[in-house]
């Protein structure tokens, strides 16, 4: 996007058009963001679950003071996360330390 120097209102109308044909549309910016939300939730319980996995020990070492710090981190988390559930997914690397459960038999 370049920079309007100019402060007529048709400069100005003209940028804001500009800005808004780049902007993804509604529907996919609500899909990132509940994606988002979702994925800090699911670090929190892996925090809370996991306690002894890689991961965890890496989120406690570097955040582990301050209520402030540990809602950054978590974000760190939750990006680490979704990158080693993906590898799971793909490759069948299960993350470092992890504790898998096996299916309860069927009754």
């Amino acid at each position: 996007m370049r920079i309007v120097t100019s402060t007529s209102a048709a400069a100005r109308l003209a940028a804001a058009r500009a800005f808004l044909s780049t902007r993804p549309p509604a529907t996919e910016l609500v899909i990132v963001a509940a994606s988002q939300s979702i994925s800090i939730q699911l670090a929190w319980n892996w925090v809370r679950w996991q306690p002894h996995s890689a991961l965890t020990v890496w989120y406690r070492e570097q955040f582990g003071k301050g209520k402030r710090s540990r809602r950054i981190g978590i974000v760190a988390v939750a990006r680490k996360l979704v990158i080693a559930l993906w590898r799971y997914v793909t490759t069948g690397v299960v993350p470092a330390g992890a504790i898998l459960k096996g299916a309860r038999p069927v009754a």
